[in-house]
């Protein structure tokens, strides 16, 4: 459920990594929220070709999310970034 902080986490994300490298592969797992974000995801898929969305319907909790998008990742360098970390 971060449909009000998802866009700004995932602007301020690309921002920091593209520091980093230009080959970026972002990827943003929505563990079965009840809000909006799915269709925040979407959106912001769109507008940024570097970012995929994986929804999950169902919540599996944030070890079983980041599993998930570990089967998408196909960079050299991966790191997982839970948004439960972050409280606004």
């Amino acid at each position: 459920n971060r449909q009000q902080t998802l866009e700004r986490q995932v602007n301020d994300l690309l921002e920091d990594l593209s520091d980093l490298s230009q080959c970026i592969q972002m990827i943003v797992v929505d563990d079965g929220s009840r809000d909006a974000t799915a269709e925040v995801l979407e959106e912001l898929s769109r507008r940024y070709p570097q970012l995929s969305s994986l929804i999950l319907r169902q919540s599996l909790g944030p070890a079983r999310a980041a599993e998930k998008a570990l089967e998408f990742a196909s960079g050299a360098f991966i790191f997982v970034h839970e948004s439960y970390d972050l409280m606004d």
